[in-house]
């Protein structure tokens, strides 16, 4: 049974090694480098607003902007309240679900990020996004080439 785990394993490996250079879609930080970033917000079906928080790396909340209740990507320009861009770095960014002015839910956005590196980690097949993050296979929701 451990060989054919160890087999199984494998196989996922090579199958996710396709994915290096591809972007996967996944709830984690990105690398902004001036290039605008799709989101893929998920609001919660009873909401009746939406605000797209974005966090710096240290965690520092450097923008809240209400946006369109829906399903449908959005591109993040990087731009703060003036016009003006954001530093380049790497940013988290979260949806806030409200009802009547109260946040029913505030939950991490999916994002495409480039998959530089896949990894066996303990049986388990990791991805790892150019932003640093480690993501296990089975948390990705879409794959695409890289623009």
């Amino acid at each position: 049974l451990v060989s054919l785990a160890a087999q199984m394993g494998g196989v996922g490996l090579t199958q996710a090694a396709q994915w290096v250079g591809m972007e996967a879609r996944v709830a984690a930080p990105a690398v902004f480098d001036g290039s605008p970033i799709t989101l893929a917000p998920n609001p919660v079906a009873n909401a009746d607003q939406t605000r797209l928080i974005v966090k710096d790396a240290s965690g520092n909340q450097v923008q809240a902007n209400e946006i369109n209740m829906s399903s449908e990507q959005i591109e993040w320009a990087g731009i703060d309240q003036s016009g003006n861009p954001l530093p380049n770095g790497t940013y988290s960014f979260e949806l806030e679900s409200l009802q009547d002015g109260k946040v029913l839910a505030t939950t991490p956005m999916e994002l495409y990020s480039e998959i530089i590196e896949v990894r066996g980690e303990g049986g388990v097949t990791v991805l790892i996004t150019e932003a640093g993050s480690k993501v296990d296979v089975t948390d990705i929701s879409a794959v695409r080439r890289a623009d």
